[in-house]
């Protein structure tokens, strides 16, 4: 019987799909089923019964978001846990058996996460504090910060969110918030997320012992209708949460002190 559903969306993206899933295959292929979202109609075929996982399709009428995507998945699952996962990571071994430990080694978390990095080994920023207007116009102006440094214990970190390419969460959890927001149609729903984790008095955590390997697209740096969903979310974002941050880091602050 599998543990973990896998939910993928797939843009388009059949070379990097196709190298997921053999790696999906050759690390965890007994413990897993994959639910993958046909978001668009892709050129190249993908035929996921030829893998020896169990696997569902789901193809889309038309383009969904995010959100909608990853929860339509959820509704045909029925394991224990669900992963959404980007089809531009690559696993250098089964991250799953590490972090399902990990996760159920504190009753209040309901998330967990690796540690990402890119090809050359170095970390990407998919762990990070609440944003705020001035965090972000930091980040335009490109103005170094200091470090983000979290709460740890061992190898374990208690960031504020992690980036949605990779997100490990106890399925009953899932369930009760209803999944992610969708008044998110891309962008943020990550954030949305974590924010209501906290909120509710859980807990997100990161294993860096577990590692995988993502290089990030970026395309809200390159084409102006992601940009523009980049900066509707985090309006609609700043709008649900703004004046509850101070409270909701004074949550987060009592969970891992």
């Amino acid at each position: 019987m599998s543990l973990i559903t896998v939910s993928i969306v797939s843009h388009g993206h059949a070379d990097l799909l196709v190298k997921l899933l053999d790696d999906l295959e050759k690390y965890c292929v007994d413990i897993i089923e994959v639910i993958l979202t046909e978001n668009i109609p892709d050129e190249k075929c993908v035929n996921i019964k030829d893998y020896k996982f169990k696997s569902k399709v789901i193809k889309n009428l038309s383009p969904k978001g995010f959100a909608e995507n990853h929860n339509q998945a959820f509704l045909i699952s029925s394991t224990s846990y669900f992963c959404v996962l980007n089809p531009d990571i690559r696993l250098k071994k089964n991250p799953f058996e590490k972090l399902v430990n990990s996760l159920n080694s504190n009753d209040d978390a309901v998330l967990i996460a690796p540690l990402v990095i890119n090809s050359d080994g170095l970390s990407e920023d998919s762990i990070r504090r609440f944003p705020s207007p001035i965090s972000l116009l930091m980040r335009v102006l490109r103005i170094k910060t200091k470090n983000q440094k979290f709460q740890s214990v061992g190898n374990i970190l208690y960031p504020e969110w992690v980036a949605g390419m990779f997100m490990l969460f106890k399925a009953d959890f899932y369930r009760n918030v209803n999944g992610f927001n969708e008044i998110y149609y891309l962008y943020c729903e990550d954030i949305d997320i974590c924010t209501r984790i906290w909120r509710d008095g859980f807990i997100v955590m990161v294993d860096d012992s577990i590692q995988v390997i993502h290089d990030a697209q970026r395309s809200s740096h390159k084409k102006m209708k992601y940009l523009m969903w980049h900066i509707s979310s985090l309006f609609k974002y700043f709008c649900l949460y703004f004046f509850k941050i101070g409270k909701i880091r004074k949550l987060y602050t009592s969970k891992i002190n």
